[in-house]
């Protein structure tokens, strides 16, 4: 069996983290098949630390249309070296003759959750049309949680027999002795953590600003922003008397410990389609403050759920959860890597 990921559009944290956590299990669980990993020029740095990586160049002009050129061209040039079966990770998949393939849905935008109606921008538009094709010509269609799998099913018309939750695992959060120390990046005293990277609908403007409410409450209580570097903080206005520390990229082992140092986590995102960090933060054991959005709510039922779009509610949700009792480590919501590569591994083989 030949299998090949084109993860030519995994350029986001998300896909790249799970192809990086996934593969290892994969690799163990079938070592008799091969399994390669495609990618490109700016693909995220962490996909070429995968075994089995191969970089596809992009040949011809750089188009401005970059999704027609990965939807069209790359599977093409992939499909030659003739694969068994084919996973397109990151919301793309071929429109031309191919084996037995998976597509990922995973971008809010394209596809929102269950419950969410689509954003009616026409980048957006024209990526669900083309999607849509890929996911009915599809063996089948992956998303990481139940109320996403709804959304796939009303709005790209998948039948839903032919869609499939693989959710990712969360045991790389080690425990607390395994760990390296938030102090060794700097993080000292009681914190919030907050996860994410620079994009809008992850409402850091929105997390400041409901901040300063919590300061003037929480005296001597810290936001702590992983993924943004101090610059963007100070940017979206959160970077006064050094109660909001921007930390830029963290690497996974130094995350870890950023999760058992902190008093709770905070992810007032405005549309998601799973939530590493939420999922994070219950292995660590973290109380949790986040919106109140369908994901979110499948993940963390028990969390402090708020209204994203106010400050008001965003601080009240904070105070609750750094009063909230810490959820116990090994709970019913942590899942393993080698339960999702087992997982993986038995969709391929039921798929041909």
């Amino acid at each position: 069996m030949k299998v090949g990921l084109d993860a030519m559009s995994a350029w986001g944290s998300g896909s790249a983290r799970f192809l990086r956590s996934l593969m290892p299990q994969c690799t163990g669980l079938r070592p008799d098949w091969e399994w390669v990993v495609f990618t490109g020029p700016r693909v995220d740095p962490a996909v070429r630390n995968i075994p089995g990586w191969a970089e596809v160049h992009l040949q011809g002009r750089k188009l401005a249309r970059r999704l027609i050129h990965e939807t069209v061209r790359i599977p093409r040039e992939t499909l030659r070296r003739g694969f068994d079966f084919m996973v397109f990770p990151a919301d793309v998949g071929p429109l031309v003759k191919s084996p037995p393939y998976a597509v990922f849905c995973r971008n809010p935008h394209v596809v929102p959750p269950d419950g969410v109606n689509p954003d009616g921008a026409a980048r957006y538009r024209f990526q669900r049309a083309l999607l849509k094709k890929s996911c009915r010509r599809a063996a089948v269609t992956v998303t990481f949680t139940k109320t996403m799998s709804r959304g796939v099913t009303r709005i790209l018309e998948v039948p839903i027999e032919k869609t499939r939750v693989l959710t990712p695992g969360s045991d790389h959060i080690k425990a607390k002795s395994s760990v390296v120390p938030a102090a060794s990046l700097g993080v000292t005293g009681p914190y919030v953590l907050w996860v994410g990277v620079p994009y809008g609908h992850k409402n850091i403007s929105g997390t400041l600003a409901a901040w300063e409410r919590v300061r003037h409450q929480e005296h001597g209580m810290k936001l702590v922003v992983a993924g943004l570097t101090q610059k963007d903080v100070d940017q979206a206005g959160g970077g006064g008397a050094g109660v909001v520390t921007g930390l830029g990229y963290v690497d996974p082992d130094s995350m870890a410990g950023l999760y058992s140092g902190a008093s709770a986590l905070l992810n007032a995102s405005l549309l998601e389609s799973y939530g590493y960090p939420v999922a994070e933060a219950l292995a660590a054991g973290l109380p949790i403050a986040c919106s109140d959005i369908p994901p979110f709510r499948e993940l963390a039922p028990n969390a402090s759920f708020f209204d994203p779009e106010s400050p008001e509610d965003i601080s009240r949700a904070i105070l609750a959860a750094l009063k909230a009792p810490a959820v116990p480590r090994g709970n019913d919501y942590i899942r393993t890597w080698r339960e999702c590569g087992e997982e993986f591994v038995r969709m391929i083989e039921t798929a041909q």
